[in-house]
């Protein structure tokens, strides 16, 4: 007889009893099976959900993607599953909360970081955990605050390394800050603002003057922004737009620069004078060169000669770039 398809115990064949061959058991807690909690009608699928191999946690955070995601995965030693759809998501709402930080909203509170997901409050926090942990955010006790992390300043100076714009630009800016005398600077627009990421110094002054990479420049005031304010398209900056609408000083700024080819940053900040000019990819204007020195020196004769120079080498990178500024 049989009992729900199982053969009956013991078995008839005339066979002398064998003890069962011992097998490495796996405990989920010290000195438990992970079986003897497994009673009642549904063992055997309690059984399967409790061996059942899970997907380690870090994988969700593995670099790679497209063709080469499988040999990312692989050569890290990681075997491949078909379940990827919830790393992916795990990515995605990460990348979200990075993303919902700007200019304008440096620090956001966690209730705001969960309206801009559409999660739980307690799913917010547990990936502003995880983020907290890759220094990729920062939480600030005192405002109870996130704000993005050091990492993220290591990844957007590897960025900016590699733009390249920068690379094209480099001999350009060697050759302005020798002719000038004066320290040389390249900016490039972030979406808000200028920001600075390239910086030459002129080291055979008295006083040297330097600017820091990374650094994001008043778009009225400083020289670089006014130069984006003048040839940035205002359908591609709504930022732009809004300040040329809101401020009859600033159209007109923007139309001077585009009549004398560069500009002035207004007023002088501690006493350091800025020029720069548009430098363009084909049609579109895609960089501000800039030239940096005292409000002494860059002045009179010396800011007209600096401006001439300046204009020339921010033409001759934008020829170099495909740009017809005949």
């Amino acid at each position: 007889m049989t009992r729900r398809g199982r053969p009956a115990w013991p078995p008839h064949s005339g066979e002398p009893l064998r003890p069962a061959p011992m097998t490495r058991r796996s405990h989920s807690v010290a000195g438990e099976s992970p079986c003897s909690r497994l009673g009642g009608p549904n063992r055997s699928r309690r059984l399967l959900a409790v061996l059942a191999p899970r997907p380690s946690r870090w994988v969700e955070f593995a670099p790679g993607g497209g063709d080469g995601a499988r040999g990312d995965a692989m050569a890290a030693g990681v075997e491949e599953r078909s379940g990827d759809a919830p790393a992916i998501q795990t990515v995605q709402r990460a990348a979200t909360i990075l993303q919902a930080f700007s200019a304008e909203r440096p620090r956001l509170t966690l209730a705001e970081l969960t309206a801009d997901l559409a999660i739980s409050r307690a799913t917010a926090h547990r990936y502003a955990r995880a983020l907290r942990a890759a220094n990729l955010l920062r939480f600030d006790t005192a405002t109870a605050t996130y704000t993005l992390g050091p990492q993220i300043l290591a990844m957007e100076a590897a960025a900016r390394a590699a733009l390249p714009i920068v690379t094209a630009a480099e001999p350009y800016l060697d050759r302005l800050t020798r002719l000038t005398n004066q320290t040389s600077v390249l900016s490039v627009w972030n979406g808000e603002s200028p920001i600075v990421v390239r910086c030459m110094d002129n080291t055979s002054g008295d006083v040297r003057l330097s600017v820091r990479t990374g650094l994001p420049l008043d778009l009225a005031r400083s020289a670089q922004g006014r130069v984006f304010c003048a040839f940035l398209p205002p359908a591609e900056a709504p930022v732009v737009a809004r300040q040329l609408r809101l401020s009859a000083r600033l159209r007109a700024v923007a139309e001077q620069v585009r009549r004398d080819g560069f500009a002035v940053n207004s007023p002088e900040d501690f006493g350091v004078r800025a020029l720069a000019a548009p430098v363009f990819e084909r049609t579109q204007v895609v960089a501000a060169l800039g030239v940096l020195g005292t409000d002494a020196v860059l002045s009179g004769a010396a800011e007209a000669a600096a401006a001439d120079t300046l204009r020339q080498v921010a033409r001759e990178l934008s020829e170099g770039l495909g740009a017809d500024v005949g």
